[in-house]
């Protein structure tokens, strides 16, 4: 609640706008819950914004021309808007009117934006930003959108960057298989918006309040929440529907919030108005973004990349039982010239790395998108398998090779498949065997025909074109990017004996290695220790 609602902030800064989870994935649903529980008590003792009136226990009409407060990850693989419903429905205490004092609103970047590593306290090097900054946002609107850029470009720092921030989802630009509705609202924004924010600033939405008041207020809050039971006061008023403040008109002054709030707005200037006061068919359609989010997950190629370089690096393709059965693999510092081994550059340069991602992509998870995409999105869009795959160099190259989601959906047949269950769903109709499980000309008896039927969509033989060259690609691409260069292995150095070895961290099993002499032993030893 503190770290919120401002109070007590060395800059007196007031009620946060933005909430970032920087976290691995599996902690974000512990931390979503503990973020529903501290919003919910700040709504109850109204410490989320002021609106009308002066008393926070009688936040009325003007309630919600406060900009939302946006909670996100700066990596929104897991099912992030998925995990944040849960957290919040979880949490919510009896007495909740169903109505928040401030807006809500929720974000993810598909990639995470920048590579920093840090092998030394107090010291963070930046090894590189992603080439692509894309973001998920709900609910889906431009005004939504518009606060959302104006708080991630400072975030990102992509000004300075020469960085731009794109939405995803079914509104997003035609290249990345939306409609093209936030092209058509970056111009818009561009062109109407230059007067007011030349007035008030591009950072006018930022909503700033009094820290001291608020810790006043808390503590008022939490007194009568003691004496009667009961935290804070809910409020039955039906909020009246209001502008967002960046549609407030210029003579409307952002230093003073209580007279702000008082004021009137003017309708903008059109295009502007149009643009805020008419939803397009996207966002009518997917009004929580859900797509967006779910082109996040889906195309998470850490659930690819993570395991396949994994299992080549920790692993001895001559004696693999020797590395599988305790997960270590040996090390020398001097002849490898790294402390410690690099996840990428050394563990995707192996060709076994390259073979494992390009199979479990093409073979296992590129048609399954596709066949979810179709189903699930209108026809004309597709915002999850324009954006397969990681890097932007190799989502051209397998589309070039014939290896896209679309391509591979229908080769594998998986896609044609559940359109056809759909449409017996939908119409009606029996089982047509013959078209939808096709059996092979060789099919003798009922046994192989079952088997025939159950591999006659999916993962085949020769299914991804120049697998070959594209596991030599993949390897290659992987080992000699310079951002990824700098990551280090989830690893342990384990010195039994005063032998070196390093384990995998997801392994807590130990071994030696005998076939070192002393010498090395202890000069590598004390490598080691620095590196570590």
């Amino acid at each position: 609640e503190t770290a919120i609602s401002g109070t007590g902030s060395h800059d007196n800064g007031g009620v946060a706008d933005l909430i970032v989870l920087c976290c691995p994935v599996s902690a974000h649903l512990a931390l979503l819950r503990r973020v529903a529980r501290a919003l919910y008590r700040l709504d109850q003792w109204g410490l989320l914004g002021h609106g009308a009136g002066t008393d926070a226990t009688r936040m009325g009409s003007h309630s919600n021309r406060l900009p939302p407060i946006l909670i996100g990850s700066l990596y929104g693989a897991g099912g992030f808007d998925w995990m944040s419903r849960i957290a919040f429905l979880k949490e919510r205490p009896a007495g909740f009117s169903g109505q928040w004092r401030r807006p809500l609103g929720l974000f993810c970047l598909k990639a995470f934006p920048y590579l920093t590593k840090s092998l030394k306290a107090g010291e963070v090097t930046l090894h590189g930003r992603y080439p692509q900054i894309q973001a998920a946002v709900s609910p889906s609107n431009a005004a939504v959108r518009r606060r959302a850029k104006v708080l991630l470009d400072r975030l990102l720092q992509n000004e300075e960057t020469g960085k731009k921030l794109e939405f995803l989802g079914l509104s997003g630009k035609e290249e990345l298989g939306g409609d093209g509705t936030c092209a058509d609202e970056e111009l818009v924004w561009r062109d109407s918006m230059k007067a007011i924010d030349s007035h008030i600033g591009a950072a006018s939405s930022i909503y700033t309040a009094n820290s001291a008041r608020n810790a006043v207020m808390m503590m008022a809050a939490q007194s009568r929440h003691h004496a009667t039971g009961k935290s804070g006061a809910s409020s039955s008023a039906v909020t009246a529907s209001v502008p967002p403040p960046i549609l407030l008109s210029q003579s409307n002054h952002l230093g003073n919030a209580a007279t702000q709030s008082h004021q009137q707005p003017r309708p903008p200037p059109s295009p502007l108005l149009d643009l805020l006061t008419t939803p397009t068919l996207s966002d009518a359609a997917d009004p929580s973004s859900a797509l967006a989010f779910l082109t996040c997950t889906l195309n998470s190629t850490n659930q690819i990349l993570h395991p396949c370089i994994l299992v080549a690096l920790f692993r001895n393709p001559t004696h693999p039982h020797l590395s599988d059965a305790d997960g270590t693999i040996s090390w020398n510092p001097n002849r490898e010239l790294t402390p410690l081994p690099r996840f990428y550059a050394d563990g995707a340069a192996k060709p076994e790395a390259g073979r494992l991602i390009t199979a479990i992509a093409g073979g296992e998870m590129y048609f399954v998108i596709d066949a979810l995409e179709r189903l699930m999105c209108p026809r004309g869009y597709d915002p999850i398998t324009a954006l397969h795959g990681g890097e932007p160099v190799g989502r051209r190259v397998m589309n070039f090779l014939g290896n896209s989601p679309h391509d591979l959906g229908e080769r594998s047949g998986l896609t044609d498949f559940v359109l056809r269950r759909e449409w017996r769903r939908m119409f009606g109709g029996v089982e047509d065997e013959e078209n939808d499980y096709p059996t092979s000309s060789n099919a003798t008896n009922n046994s192989n025909a079952s088997n025939d039927r159950q591999q006659a969509y999916g993962a085949k033989p020769n299914l991804i074109r120049r697998e070959g060259l594209l596991s030599k690609l993949m390897s290659y691409g992987l080992s000699h990017n310079a951002r990824l260069n700098a990551v280090l292995s989830p690893c342990i150095v384990v010195q039994p004996s005063q032998q070196y070895k390093f384990e995998s961290s997801f392994n807590t099993a130990s071994a030696t290695n005998a076939n070192d002499n002393d010498n090395n032993n202890n000069n590598n030893n004390k490598t080691l220790e620095e590196g570590t």
